[in-house]
């Protein structure tokens, strides 16, 4: 789910809640005033968004943080090494496929409030991974579950025996956790 698409469902749901306040007699809030006097807001949000939009990351390692835009990591040839995402709003993309992975096991974790992770792996890399989320959907390579509350895994099959090999670990609040193999 890309920001935009957020922000827009997020402005539907916000006045949809105000409507059915409104309907239900809670509240007496005018829509039209509550956006008249709110409209810098909307232009700070705007801005902040174009400022934040896309943030891409080379070769991520240690600790990367965006708390509000898109992350892009791994665009290029490189050398993985052990990796902590944390996302506040956006979506994040990790690819893997050009990645020169270390002997041995690299951790990666990626922790999401709202938005879509998805990360791109190559299909002979051995891998052990886990994703849970809060709302949405969790898909890794194959394994795939929708709802609240879900979590699915994924080992390949010679992890244990594989010389070079990555735990990825995904945790989204709301959205879409996504393991993609390719190649």
């Amino acid at each position: 789910m890309s920001l935009s698409r957020l922000l827009v469902g997020l402005v539907i749901l916000f006045l949809g809640i105000v409507f059915t306040l409104n309907n239900l007699g809670i509240t007496n809030v005018s829509v039209g005033r509550l956006i008249g006097t709110y409209w810098p807001l909307i232009l700070i949000a705007i801005g902040l968004l174009t400022l934040f939009s896309r943030r891409r990351v080379e070769e991520p390692s240690g600790r990367v943080e965006s708390p509000i835009g898109n992350v892009d990591l791994g665009q290029r040839v490189w050398e993985l090494r052990d990796t902590d995402i944390y996302s506040g709003l956006g979506d994040v993309r990790f690819d893997l496929f050009q990645a020169r992975t270390p002997v041995g096991e690299t951790r990666i974790s990626v922790s999401q409030w709202m938005g879509s992770v998805k990360i791109f792996v190559p299909r002979a890399l051995a891998v052990d991974a886990h994703g849970t989320v809060s709302v949405g959907s969790v898909n890794l390579l194959g394994q795939r579950s929708d709802g609240f509350f879900r979590e699915a895994s994924y080992t390949s099959p010679d992890y244990d025996r594989a010389e070079s090999r990555v735990k990825i670990n995904i945790s989204v609040g709301m959205g879409d956790a996504n393991i993609v193999g390719v190649g």
